[in-house]
């Protein structure tokens, strides 16, 4: 079954269709009835890949964006895709890829960034500020505790339930929230190292490799140690965030303003 955790390769059979292909002012003209128009085509090649019959993510993606930019279509105007689904565990996962890459591209900048930020919004604006005031509030801060015990205290005394409640509402909160977002940093990381060096599988593997090394590490570290890491490599990320600020506020609120105006114009839904 195609895209199933239970695929296990594709079923052979024998079978015979027909269409009937005619230019679309011809078909017009004759009046016949019009199943369905081929507004363009593409074709490339998979290049190297580790086996003849491995397909290639990037190739896929390029594929599929050409036949889009051909036909003067966005990924959001498609509502179906008529896949290859070989129903194998290494052909499929590598086509809904390509198929996500692809949808994932777009034409206006300002669309994708509302998109990103939304993290952004709801951890750092949201989560972030209601923790902070909770701590405030409740004093939490000022009474000789350290890291994740200042907010568990503080929620005990915030929140209206009891002690043990409230522990559990954090450890969801963490669940969703900072375990989420550590994934998410890893998912970046990861890729702003790809687009940086290229397609070096050996570097990728030994990135990774250092990541699982430091989450093993960090259970044997103190808490005090492991907070004051993360404050340091939080100062660290601020850097790059505060150079794109300056270096590309102007090119943000230009490409915001061209944004809004098609919005406003109904050229964009």
């Amino acid at each position: 079954r195609t895209f199933s955790d239970d695929s296990d390769g594709t079923g052979m059979g024998e079978g015979a269709g027909a269409v009937v292909l005619k230019p679309l002012r011809a078909a017009l003209e004759s009046h016949d009835g019009i199943i369905a128009v081929i507004r363009s085509s593409a074709v490339n090649q998979d290049g190297a890949t580790s086996g003849i019959t491995v397909p290639n993510v990037e190739s896929q993606t390029s594929l599929l964006q050409d036949a889009w930019d051909r036909a003067g279509l966005t990924p959001d105007e498609i509502s179906y895709i008529e896949a290859h689904g070989t129903g194998t565990r290494l052909g499929d996962p590598i086509e809904t890829e390509a198929i996500a890459a692809a949808a994932g591209q777009t034409d206006e900048p300002a669309a994708q960034g509302l998109v990103s930020m939304l993290g952004t919004v709801i951890d750092t604006v949201i989560i972030c500020t209601m923790t902070g005031l909770t701590i405030v509030i409740t004093g939490s801060w000022d009474v000789g505790l350290d890291g994740v015990d200042v907010t568990t205290r503080a929620f005990q005394i915030g929140l209206p339930f009891q002690p043990q409640v409230s522990s559990f509402i954090l450890m969801v909160c963490l669940v969703f929230f900072a375990f989420t977002t550590i994934l998410g940093w890893n998912y970046y990381s990861e890729k702003c190292l790809e687009y940086l060096i290229g397609s070096r599988p050996g570097v990728l593997k030994a990135y990774q490799w250092l990541y699982i090394l430091c989450v093993f590490i960090g259970p044997f570290m103190t808490v005090s140690a492991v907070w004051t890491l993360a404050d340091i490599f939080n100062g660290l990320m601020a850097i790059p965030n505060l150079i794109a600020i300056v270096a590309l506020s102007g090119v943000v609120v230009a490409e915001t303003k061209k944004y809004l105006h098609k919005v406003d114009s109904g050229l964009l839904k």
